[in-house]
Order: C-alpha cells, then structure tokens, then sequence
C-alpha cells in the first residue's frame, strides 16, 4: 500500500497586530502567504494552524510599548498544484472590482526594490511617523484616497449643532 501523493497548499494566515497604547479601531493586520505540502486537505489545515500559532509573538518597539502579533485563523487554504512548482505556477488568484491600474506599483515601490533600497535603514527610521518618505508610492495613493473621500463625506454630511 502506497502512501498518498502529496500536493503542494497555499495557507493564507491572518495576524493581528497591537500596540499597546494605540487605539483598535481599525486594527492592523498581516495577510501571510504560506506554502506547504500536505498528503490531504485534514494535514494541510493543521500544518497551517501550527504555522500560524509560530508567527504569535511580542515584544517591545523602539518608544518601549508591548507589540503583539497574534495568529487569529486562516483566510483560505488552497491546493496550488497536484505536480511540481515550475517556473511561472499560478499560486493564488483572487477576482476583485474595480480599476486594476489603481494597484499597479511602480518598480522602485515593488518588495523585492524596497527592500534592497532600504536594508541600510535602522528599524526605528522605517516604523518612526517620519516613515511616509520610505512608503511605497502605491500606499501614499492610498492615503491621499482615504484623506480625499473622507473630505468628501464630511463636505456632504450635514453640520451638526
């Protein structure tokens, strides 16, 4: 009797992150893209839970206030393929509306660039309030929309008394 064929699994972790001090409202959270291999559906989900309780951890930040990082379950788990990863593999895939140019990112703003661009920096200069030179510009245009719809909102709403 053989033993079944294992199949390679993506595992989207979802880890909420808090500061203490800091207000929860809009809580900050990391979306973790996770593969493993897995002889069924049952041990993939428990490889991933295993990883996701590994990434729970605190610790003191720079201005000495406790951040926690706390695994809060997965978004999905999907098989990636039944054969060998090749070059050019889909792993993940999601469908969403909207203007697909609002998300491209230009080259110097992609991980990979950011990353090397910025390995010389300390962790204090890319978490301090001043960080928003090493964003990425695609994470600036975010800001400006949230700002210009806010604006908006508060321009439409009607003045309170």
């Amino acid at each position: 009797m053989s033993l079944p064929a294992k199949k390679w699994y993506l595992a989207v972790l979802l880890v909420k992150v808090t500061v203490s001090g800091e207000k929860d409202e809009r809580p900050l959270y990391d979306r973790q893209f996770k593969l493993l291999r897995a002889a069924s559906h049952e041990e993939a989900f428990k490889k991933s839970l295993r990883l996701g309780k590994q990434e729970s951890t605190s610790y003191k930040n720079f201005s000495r206030r406790v951040v926690k990082w706390r695994f809060v379950g997965l978004a999905d788990l999907v098989v990636v393929t039944e054969g060998e990863l090749s070059d050019g593999v889909e792993v993940y895939s999601t469908v969403r509306r909207g203007d697909p140019l609002r998300e491209v990112t230009r080259k110097a703003d992609l991980g990979v660039f950011r990353d090397e661009a910025n390995k010389h920096r300390t962790q204090k200069e890319l978490t301090s309030p001043s960080r928003l030179r090493y964003a990425p510009a695609a994470a600036l245009r975010w800001i400006g929309r949230r700002i210009q719809a806010s604006k908006e909102r508060a321009a439409k709403s009607p003045v309170r008394r």
